[in-house]
């Protein structure tokens, strides 16, 4: 993505965190925590590394900034799932929740720029809109191995940060078609 490179240990690190975060969330919905695919982690995190470097780059551009006091705000409104965390996991964590807190803010000031209406969902699709438009623009790319994690060709529709997978990363043989029951811890969250 123009000089910018995201790297394989950005990338294990991200993935790590994001297994410690998915887990947090399900225990929370009192939802099963174990055999968590890893392939899940990592294309969350790869979604999250390159979503947030083309918005970022993209509100270089247009002069957006945030402030460290935004990110924080936006942080405390989250619920108490994380507060429970082992203390080897909570700087990942931490971090990927600053990352997140940082695209979401980005993104809705960009989509707010140029548009009518402040409804937050409006300007949260729109700024992702603008961020995969921005991202093709540029022919943003990830390393074939980890498949083609970000489908630029479609524009979400919900105002949420997720983003589509590719077909292709879906087909993916690190992706089981019948849930976590035939990884090996090595392919799942441990």
């Amino acid at each position: 993505m123009g000089d910018a490179t995201i790297s394989d240990t950005q990338l294990e690190e991200s993935t790590a965190a994001f297994c410690s975060v998915i887990r947090a969330i399900n225990k929370d919905q009192n939802r099963p925590t174990e055999d968590i695919p890893v392939r899940t982690a990592a294309l969350s995190a790869l979604n999250l590394l390159v979503i947030g470097e083309g918005a970022e780059q993209l509100a270089v551009e247009e002069g957006i900034t945030l402030t460290d006091d935004e990110v924080r705000r936006w942080i405390e409104q989250l619920p108490p799932v994380f507060d429970e965390l082992p203390e080897s996991e909570a700087e990942g964590v931490n971090e990927t929740l600053e990352l997140i807190a940082h695209n979401s803010l980005l993104i809705s000031k960009l989509g707010r720029q140029g548009g009518t209406g402040v409804d937050p969902a409006a300007a949260s699709e729109r700024g992702t809109k603008r961020v995969l438009a921005y991202l093709e623009q540029i022919d943003a790319e990830t390393d074939p191995r980890y498949g083609e994690a970000i489908d630029t060709s479609q524009a979400p529709g919900t105002g949420s940060l997720s983003v589509a997978i590719s077909p292709d990363a879906l087909r993916s043989a690190d992706v089981p078609a019948q849930g976590t029951v035939s990884l090996t811890e090595a392919e799942t969250c441990a």
